[in-house]
């Protein structure tokens, strides 16, 4: 039986004892402005409140407000069941007088009635919330887990579209809230839905805001850990960590992978002629122009400074026997050096036009290194010798095979 995601608001001698009654994986929080910090990051299947607390109700309004698809209950003792129990149903779905039993938390493992706008009910699981709060870390995760839900419920194939694509006799299912998406399925397939699913569907278009704005802010936090401020593409630290995955990747289907590391020549000059403001601007010109340039899988970072990384990597498929991984990298690299060199940066003038120029350093995998940091060092010998050769050039480290 799989462990249900449970946060407690209570003492931490508590949560040994709800972990093994309620068969749960407890999230246990002291301090109450924590634990709603916590409910308003992403959904929860249960949330288990421990009675006495000051302003108590105020509390559970503000944890149904933010997790209005969650079950919440509250552990009180016998002396103040009859402050609690006027709180139930309009605040809580039910209160335990503890010590409780595991009898008393076998309603977590079963179908439980969820209010629905206009007073409908529907049976739904926690592990259906439970698998919806683990999808929530994107709107593409969210959405899939969804159409599968309903897909499973009605015994039908579901499908995401955009509203303007509803065509005539479908029958809209969900919506997502400010993406204008819906979920439908065919016209031949539409009709005939039980008051269960109705319900279900009813139930899951309420709790759809929370997983929405939930899946926003993961997509949020994840664009802020992992891109450059400046620039937009990713930062040092998150290219490493996609890196050392492509690469193990590259291990198993045997594919070639070759990183490129450049930066501006001369681009102290640049800073103090202009001001930091345009050399900010050539930065972002630039890392738009390596994106223009490249393949989509191709994954451009800004590693510091004025440097620069781009790994190239086979998606399609593994490379022949014999073939010449290096020439494709080399080819795309030596585009951008030429891309650079033509391109007018508005905020230098048109003489500053063939004038701005890159140079960088290729190192290949699993040949100069077998891992992003040891790439990365190969790439920056590279770049120096390149540096060494005139500047405005691509060198591959060592000796082309």
């Amino acid at each position: 039986m799989s462990k249900l995601d449970l946060l407690l608001l209570g003492g931490p001698d508590l949560t040994a004892v709800v972990a093994r009654q309620a068969q749960a994986s407890v999230a246990h929080y002291d301090d109450a402005y924590d634990a709603l910090l916590e409910l308003s990051r992403r959904p929860w299947p249960a949330v288990v409140l421990t009675a006495g607390r000051e302003d108590f109700a105020g509390l559970c309004r503000a944890c149904r407000r933010l997790q209005p698809q969650a079950r919440l209950l509250v552990l009180c003792s016998p002396a103040q069941e009859a402050a609690i129990r006027p709180l139930r149903p309009a605040l809580l779905d039910d209160y335990f007088v503890y010590p409780t039993t595991r009898d008393d938390w076998a309603l977590l493992r079963g179908p439980f009635a969820a209010q629905a706008p206009g007073g409908e009910l529907c049976a739904l699981t926690p592990a259906d919330f439970s698998a919806l709060a683990g999808a929530a870390r994107s709107l593409p995760a969210l959405e899939s887990q969804l159409a599968s839900l309903v897909s499973a419920r009605l015994r039908r194939t579901v499908r995401w579209v955009s509203r303007e694509a509803v065509a005539p006799g479908q029958s809209g299912l969900l919506e997502i809230p400010g993406q204008a998406k819906m979920l439908v399925v065919g016209k031949d397939e539409a009709g005939d839905l039980s008051p269960r699913q109705r319900d279900m569907l009813a139930n899951l278009a309420h709790a759809l805001p929370g997983l929405v704005q939930a899946a926003m802010r993961a997509q949020s936090l994840h664009r802020l850990a992992s891109t450059d401020h400046l620039t937009g593409v990713y930062n040092r630290r998150y290219f490493c960590q996609l890196t050392d995955q492509i690469l193990l990747r590259a291990v198993q289907r045997r594919f070639r992978v070759t990183l490129l590391l450049y930066d501006m020549d001369n681009f102290k000059r640049y800073n103090d002629t202009y001001g930091h403001q345009a050399g900010d601007e050539i930065l972002r010109e630039t890392a738009r122009l390596m994106r223009r340039t490249t393949r989509r899988q191709d994954i451009v970072a800004r590693i510091g400074g004025d440097e620069f990384a781009v790994l190239f990597w086979d998606a399609e498929k593994p490379r022949q026997p014999n073939s010449r991984h290096p020439e494709t990298p080399y080819v795309l690299a030596d585009r951008f050096r030429q891309a650079v060199l033509q391109h007018e940066f508005r905020l230098l003038g048109a003489e500053a036009k063939g004038s701005l120029t890159i140079s960088g350093g290729l190192a290949r995998f699993p040949v100069d290194g077998t891992n992003c940091d040891e790439l990365l060092r190969r790439a920056d010998q590279a770049l120096h010798e390149a540096k060494a050769l005139g500047k405005n050039v691509i060198h591959l480290v060592g000796p082309e095979t």
